[in-house]
C-alpha cells in the first residue's frame, strides 16, 4: 500500500504517522524485499572498504552500513569505530544529495558520499607510494530500464518495448567495467539490475567475464541464502531491436552503432566456461515481490593490461572512455574543477520510475575538501571539557569540511581566537585512510562521517568550550564520556523531552510553567546531577532501574545546561519517536500527569524564555 492510500485511510492515519516518524528517525528504512538481496551476497566484513558504485536512494547502502557495524569484531568495546568504510557514490548531483539526507539517518562515521560517473570513477592514489586505492567489496547496481518493477509501476506496460534494453547496455558494461577494475584481487563484486531484460543481465555479465580473460569468475551461490528461491542465469537469448529479431552480423554491428557483439549470447562452449547459470534471476512468483537480476562475481587475479592496438571495429563492443580505462586513475579533473558538466550516460538514462531517462546539464560546483582536525587548540579544549577516554583518540579521527570556518570568529591565526570549523566529523579509520589517500583532491566528497560537534556563539561557549556534541553522533562519544554526563530519572528526562526546558532552580519570576509558585521543575537527585556539571553541553541518560545499560544508554539525550534550566538539544522531529520509546517506562499514572501537564501547558500557549540564558536551536 502507498503512501497516498495510508493518508486517505482514516484507520491507518496513525500507521503513517508512525512510519514517517520511523523515518526521520532512522529506525525504519521502507524498501521492497526483493531489492534487498544483492548486499546480503557481497559478505561484508567490518575491516573492508565498500564500494557502492551507483548508491542513491541509498536504501542497499544503508544494508551494506548495518552489516559493517554488525558484524564489527571489536572485542566488544562500546563506541568502537569499525575499521572499514562504506563508499556510496552517484552521478547525479541532486540524487546525491538526496542520498546524503537520506544516510545522515544511519549516523555511520564509516559513510563517504561523493559524486562521480560511476564509469569513470576515479581511484585515488598515494603520492608516495604510488598505489591506488581497490575496494574489497563492490556493488554495481546499475541503472536499467527497470521492467522487473511491473508489478508496482503498472504504468510500464504501456512504455515497454524490447529495445529498450539496447540503449543501455553499453553503460552498464561500462560501469561493470570499472568496478571490476576497483576491486582487490581476492575481493567480491555483485552486479545487479532490477531488469529481466538479458542485454542487461547476463550479456553484461559475459562481455565483462570476456574483458576480464579469466580474472573474474562466476561464484557459485547455492550455498548462500539456499531458502531464498531463484532461477539460474539464461545461457542463450534473442536480441531484438524496433526492427525485430536481430542475428550476429559484423556489419550490421559495425554501422549501425546501436548494436554490440556482447549483446549477442555466447557460443554454447563459452557458456559453459563462464557458467552463466550462476547468475541468478529472482521473479515476482519467487517471494511475491518484483523482478531481480543479481550475479557475484570474484576476482581471482590482476585486471590484464589494455590491448596495445585499437579494434578493427571500435563499435563492435562497448567503448570505453579514457577515465574507464581498467588500470587508469579515473577521472582526470580535480574534484573543483570545470564550468559545466555536461550529462553523463549514468545521468541520462538512470530511471526514478522504470523507463524513464533524464537529460539534464548541471553546473558543476567547486567542492570543499575535508582534512583532519589538526588544531591543538581544538583537539585539547574538547578533551579537556568532555574527558574522553584513551579508547576515543580525537586526533585522527576528528575532520572539517575547508571553508566551512566561522566568520564571526576573530583573524588570529592561532589560539581560541583563531576562526574555528563551524561542524566536526568523526570518521572510521578505513574512511580516514580514504581521504587521505585522495591527495590530489580528485574525489568530489559530498559527505564523510558522522556530525559529532557544532559550534556555538553564545557567551557559555566562548567560555567554556565552543563545541556541543550532536544527537545524531552521541552513540559514538557516549561510552567515551568522562565529564558533563548526568544520569537522570526517567520520569524527568521523559517530562524535559516532552516540554523541551525544565527548571532545576527557582525562576526569577518566582514560579514555573506548571503553576506551581517557587517550585522547580526537576527532582532533587536529578537537581544534584546537574548541579555537578559545567554550564555548557550536557549529556543525560535515564536510569531504568532493571534494563540493561546499553538500553538506557540508546535513550540518552542532547541537552543544553543553563544557569537555572536545562533545554533539551533534540531536533523537533526527532522528538516524538524518542519521547514514545521514553513514555514505555513510565507508569500509567505519570504518564497521564505529564500528558495532563503539557496539555495545560500548550492551551496557555507561554514559551519559557529565561532573560540570562541564551536561546539556542536544536541541531
Amino acid at each position: 500500500m502507498r503512501g497516498p492510500q495510508l493518508r486517505r485511510l482514516p484507520a491507518l492515519a496513525r500507521l503513517h504517522e508512525w512510519l514517517v516518524q520511523g523515518n526521520l528517525y532512522g529506525s525504519i528504512v521502507r524498501q521492497e524485499a526483493v531489492s534487498m538481496v544483492p548486499p546480503l551476497f557481497l559478505d561484508v566484513q567490518p575491516h573492508q572498504v565498500v564500494l557502492d558504485m551507483c548508491a542513491a536512494p541509498g536504501s542497499k547502502t544503508s544494508q551494506l552500513l548495518e552489516a559493517l557495524h554488525t558484524s564489527s569484531s571489536d572485542g566488544g568495546v562500546p563506541g568502537a569505530l569499525p575499521p572499514g568504510c562504506v563508499i556510496a557514490n552517484d552521478a547525479d548531483l541532486a540524487r546525491c544529495n538526496m542520498l546524503t539526507h537520506q544516510l545522515k539517518r544511519s549516523a555511520s562515521p564509516a559513510l563517504v558520499v561523493i559524486n562521480h560517473d560511476a564509469a569513470r570513477l576515479p581511484a585515488p592514489r598515494n603520492v608516495a607510494s604510488g598505489q591506488q586505492l581497490r575496494f574489497d567489496r563492490v556493488l554495481a547496481d546499475v541503472p536499467c530500464t527497470g521492467d522487473g518493477t511491473l508489478r508496482k509501476a503498472p504504468d510500464l506496460w504501456r512504455k515497454w518495448h524490447v529495445h529498450m534494453g539496447i540503449g543501455i547496455h553499453n553503460l552498464q558494461v561500462s560501469i561493470a567495467r570499472r568496478g571490476a577494475a576497483l576491486l582487490q584481487t581476492g575481493g567480491r563484486m555483485v552486479y545487479s539490475t532490477c531488469s529481466m531484460n538479458p542485454l542487461e543481465d547476463e550479456a553484461v555479465v559475459a562481455a565483462l567475464l570476456r574483458a576480464s580473460e579469466g580474472a573474474l569468475r562466476l561464484v557459485d551461490t547455492t550455498g548462500q541464502l539456499p531458502e531464498l528461491r531463484r532461477s539460474p542465469g539464461m545461457s542463450t537469448w534473442l536480441v531484438m531491436d524496433k526492427s525485430g529479431v536481430r542475428e550476429l552480423d559484423a556489419g550490421l554491428v559495425g554501422s549501425a552503432r546501436t548494436l554490440a557483439r556482447s549483446m549477442f549470447p555466447p557460443s554454447s562452449e563459452e557458456a559453459d566456461a563462464m557458467h552463466l547459470y550462476r547468475c541468478m534471476r529472482f521473479l515476482p512468483h519467487h517471494g511475491d515481490t518484483g523482478g531481480f537480476f543479481v550475479a557475484v562475481i570474484e576476482k581471482v587475479s590482476d585486471w590484464p593490461p589494455p590491448p596495445a592496438h585499437t579494434a578493427a571495429h571500435p563499435s563492435s563492443e562497448p567503448k570505453a572512455d579514457a577515465g574507464a580505462a581498467e588500470d587508469g586513475d579515473g577521472e582526470d579533473e580535480p574534484a573543483g574543477g570545470g564550468d559545466v558538466q555536461q550529462p553523463t550516460p549514468q545521468e541520462q538514462h538512470r530511471p526514478d520510475g522504470a523507463g524513464s531517462s533524464r537529460q539534464r546539464t548541471a553546473q558543476r560546483t567547486a567542492i570543499d575538501p575535508v582534512n583532519a582536525v589538526t588544531d591543538d587548540w581544538i583537539l585539547n579544549t574538547l578533551q579537556s571539557f568532555y574527558g574522553f577516554g584513551p579508547n576515543f583518540p580525537l586526533r585522527g579521527t576528528l575532520y572539517m569540511r575547508m571553508g566551512d570556518f566561522d566568520t564571526l570568529d576573530g583573524a588570529a591565526a592561532t589560539g581560541a581566537q583563531a576562526p574555528k570549523p563551524k561542524r566536526l566529523y568523526a570518521v572510521s579509520p578505513g574512511a580516514a585512510s580514504l581521504l587521505a589517500s585522495d591527495e590530489k583532491r580528485r574525489l568530489k566528497v559530498m559527505s564523510a562521517g558522522v556530525k559529532l560537534f557544532e559550534k556555538g556563539h553564545d557567551a557559555v561557549s566562548k567560555a567554556t568550550c565552543p563545541y556541543r556534541i550532536t544527537q545524531e553522533g552521541l552513540h559514538w562519544v557516549l561510552p567515551h564520556l568522562g565529564k558533563q554526563l548526568a544520569r537522570v530519572n526517567v520520569n524527568q528526562l521523559a517530562r524535559l523531552v516532552r516540554r523541551r526546558v525544565l527548571f532545576f532552580e527557582t525562576p526569577r519570576n518566582g514560579g514555573d510553567s506548571a503553576g506551581a509558585a517557587g517550585a522547580p521543575m526537576m527532582d532533587a537527585d536529578s537537581i544534584t546531577a546537574l548541579l555537578a556539571l559545567t554550564q555548557g553541553c550536557v549529556v543525560l541518560v535515564p536510569l531504568l532501574g532493571s534494563s540493561s545499560e546499553a538500553e538506557a544508554d540508546d535513550l540518552a539525550v542532547v541537552a543544553w545546561k543553563g544557569a537555572i534550566s536545562v533545554a533539551v538539544m533534540v531536533n523537533k522531529q526527532e522528538s516524538p519517536i524518542l519521547q514514545a520509546r521514553l513514555d514505555k517506562f513510565l507508569d500509567p499514572g505519570e504518564l497521564d500527569r505529564q500528558k495532563a501537564e503539557a496539555a495545560a501547558h500548550k492551551s496557555k500557549g507561554t514559551q519559557q524564555h529565561v532573560a540570562d540564558e541564551p536561546v539556542l536551536a536544536a541541531d
